[in-house]
């Protein structure tokens, strides 16, 4: 089922629910759908609303999908652009290897017009290069599944458990016959053209050319294709691996708001019949941080519905008075005295929560509420509508990231947030709320508390046996636990980024080391008429250079469709980002030059009097 609010200015839905149901015999989605939307009553999230002590403001809807599509729909945004990515590595490196047996068949040239003038078939000749190519590609598969074996726990330690996978990922009969599969067909597609291009030459011009002649135009200008098309699937993975890398440093550098140092957080899950009303729950946070706060080293404790870089509850609240009163929806933590202190938060104006708030209506906004709603304006002394009692804000505080759900901002972003005293819970909102969440318990201590945990253990159950903390972590690892997805999609794109220039460097290299075999006759006829070691590098440099720059312009266009592609995934940074296409633009071209350039300079060895001796 899904929740969302009536407002549209709210952001996106959210799936609160999800109900598994098999269809009758016989019966169509399409009549069971009809079926589930006759179950919409607006009526229903009125109740539902009213059971939580707030207003009516959420609707309701239902919606039937299949049990695949809705357990793919997590992961299909991201693993589509990744299924793209190994697409375009596996593309380049067939490519690369149809440019590699091009090359080596234009040193067989002789050979093979020799057999075919004694006889021997096209097709039989063709039928053995593609063999192969065939045996080949399937060395190259074994190996591959001997990394794959490796990369998958290298995989699953970077952080693979971000998709939500509901199977274990490993190499079973599936993934190695599909393996064989592609092996297969990309050893026939990118086999049987270099093949076919081989048995298609003059054997009576190859005979009488001795081997010292130079294969075709048309040969030479299907290898600068190929290459051509490598840098330009190489500079289009460059620039969208850019792309999110960028937006990588753009979530890890937003300004955290508090002080994140010798902070040690502990969940704990209040989905227990005891903890039905807010009295109950702050009685237990009260006892549990009196203990907390005396042990050693101990300076600060708090309690927090949730953190920053969690998700927090989305809610909303009505602006009672001034200019800009009216709706506002935001992010609500419910937290004890305490909690900004244990976390540092920057106090910009006002007061924090103090133990005298448990009975009085009180509420602290932080500056991203202070811009959105009141325009920069002081929120001191402002009334928000919480339900059915009036708070006073008494408090502004510094934004911090968080993972929420609002205005569609990313994985994390400071959205406005209205904090309140656990103490002001509806009593009929906290089953559902400790149902959704489980709060934090943050301990500051002065410095490294070896042991801290246990002691926190034994504090709370000394409260109430029953109640262990679940987790314990610090605030660095919760903030790098809230990355670790775009820093997983960053690796793998730069990996293949990274392996797509290595390709492309292989095939520029070996395009030129090629040429300056296939002319070395000429250049050395041309350097014993005058020309110099730098004219004949140039002469066989340039024609490269240009094709890199050409392969880049088009890397551009094709950068342009993978932002597309990947829009979904980047936050920060424009996804048509100018500056990181050219970057990555101009990084392969220089690539492509030093590839050009290294098997040019052979030629300050070659001697012209051996070339013409050997004439």
């Amino acid at each position: 089922m899904d929740a969302a609010p009536a407002n549209r200015n709210w952001g996106r839905r959210g799936t609160n629910y999800g109900v598994i149901a098999r269809l009758k015999p016989g019966v169509k989605r399409s009549e069971a759908s009809t079926e589930v939307a006759a179950l919409e009553q607006p009526v229903l999230a009125g109740e539902i609303a009213r059971f939580q002590g707030m207003p009516p403001r959420f609707r309701m809807s239902m919606r039937l999908d299949s049990m695949q599509k809705a357990l793919a729909s997590r992961v299909r945004a991201s693993l589509v652009p990744l299924w793209a990515a190994v697409g375009a590595v596996l593309l380049i490196g067939c490519v690369n290897i149809a440019g590699l047996l091009l090359a080596q068949a234009a040193a067989r040239r002789r050979e093979i017009a020799t057999r075919m003038a004694l006889g021997a078939a096209r097709g039989r000749i063709v039928s053995q290069l593609l063999a192969e190519s065939v045996l080949l590609a399937l060395g190259g598969g074994a190996a591959g599944l001997v990394v794959a074996r490796v990369a998958i726990e290298g995989l699953k330690r970077l952080g693979m458990e971000g998709f939500d996978l509901w199977r274990p990922v490993q190499l079973d009969a599936r993934v190695l016959l599909v393996t064989l599969g592609v092996t297969l067909a990309a050893s026939v597609v990118f086999g049987l053209a270099p093949a076919l291009e081989t048995t298609r030459l003059d054997i009576r011009a190859v005979l009488l050319e001795g081997g010292r002649g130079t294969p075709g135009g048309r040969q030479r200008r299907l290898r600068q294709v190929l290459v051509g098309g490598e840098i330009a699937l190489g500079m289009a993975l460059l620039a969208t691996a850019g792309l999110l890398v960028r937006t990588l440093e753009y979530l890890q550098g937003i300004d955290p708001g508090f002080d994140a140092r010798h902070v040690l957080t502990a969940q704990l899950s209040l989905e227990d019949a005891r903890y039905r009303t807010s009295a109950s729950v702050d009685g237990l946070i009260r006892k549990s941080l009196d203990r907390i706060r005396a042990l050693p080293g101990v300076e600060a404790a708090g309690v927090g519905l949730s953190l920053p870089y969690q998700r927090p509850l989305n809610d909303g609240v009505r602006i009672s008075d001034g200019p800009r009163s009216g709706e506002a929806p935001t992010d609500m933590i419910f937290v004890s005295p305490g909690y900004f202190e244990a976390l540092r938060m920057r106090v910009m104006s006002g007061r924090t929560f103090a133990e005298r708030d448990s009975a009085a209506a009180v509420a602290v906004v932080n500056d991203a509420f202070a811009r959105k709603y009141l325009a920069g304006e002081n929120p001191l002394g402002r009334h928000l509508e919480l339900g059915k009692k009036q708070a006073e804000i008494v408090g502004l505080v510094a934004s911090t990231p968080q993972h929420s759900g609002l205005f569609d901002l990313g994985p994390l972003a400071p959205t406005p947030t209205v904090y309140v005293p656990f103490a002001q819970a509806p009593d009929a909102f906290l089953p559902i709320l400790f149902t959704w969440f489980s709060p934090s318990w943050v301990v500051r201590t002065r410095d490294e508390t070896p042991g801290l945990a246990g002691k926190m253990q034994a504090a709370i159950q000394a409260v109430d046996p029953s109640l262990p903390f679940s987790s314990f972590a610090s605030m660095e690892d919760l903030r790098w636990a809230s990355v670790a997805h775009q820093r997983y999609l960053a690796t793998l794109f730069a990996l293949f980024a990274g392996l797509a220039l290595l390709l492309a460097a292989i095939g520029v290299y070996a395009l030129v080391a090629n040429s300056v075999t296939q002319r070395t006759r000429e250049l050395g006829i041309r350097m014993a008429l005058g020309a110099t070691v730098r004219n004949a590098i140039e002469a066989v440099v340039r024609p490269n250079l240009g094709l890199a720059v050409v392969g880049a312009g088009v890397g551009v266009v094709l950068a342009w469709f993978a932002a597309r592609l990947i829009q979904g995934l980047v936050w920060g940074v424009p996804p048509h980002d100018p500056r990181t296409v050219l970057v990555a633009a101009g990084m392969m071209v220089v690539l492509s030059g030093l590839a050009s350039v290294l098997p040019a300079l052979r030629l300050m060895h070659l001697d012209p009097a051996r070339v013409l001796h050997e004439e």
